[in-house]
């Protein structure tokens, strides 16, 4: 098996399956000196974590393909100290608990802006 790469400093991966948002959340975080790579959906993003480990990542909780808990399981026992955040517009106690068992490190909800997801 092949080692995964761990990525720079800033390295930040952004998982979103509505376009437009995940291209603004791209745009905005480069802007900021990260050094972001982004996926449409679950598969994708399981995909690129057989290769790379990452030091941030924001989170879709509801993916085309399935849920974003799914991809924080992996991301934090890949990386235990990579810092993450899920996004939902569907928010509610029992996903915040779940996420946050899984490991995210916070729980935003939509429409979230770039400043309170980098806090």
């Amino acid at each position: 098996m092949e080692d995964i790469e761990e990525v720079k400093e800033k390295s930040l991966f952004i998982i979103e399956d509505d376009k437009s948002f995940r291209e603004r959340l791209t745009t905005s975080f480069q802007r900021k000196d990260f050094i972001v790579t982004a996926a449409a959906s679950k598969k994708e993003a399981l995909e690129i974590l057989l290769k790379f480990s990452f030091n941030y990542a924001i989170v879709d909780l509801r993916l085309g393909d399935g849920s974003g808990l799914d991809v924080i399981k992996v991301i934090k026992e890949q990386n235990p100290t990579c810092r993450t955040v899920m996004l939902t517009s569907y928010g509610n106690i029992a996903t915040a608990v779940s996420s946050v068992k899984l490991g995210a490190d916070d729980y935003v909800p939509k429409p979230a802006n770039v400043d309170d997801i980098e806090k």
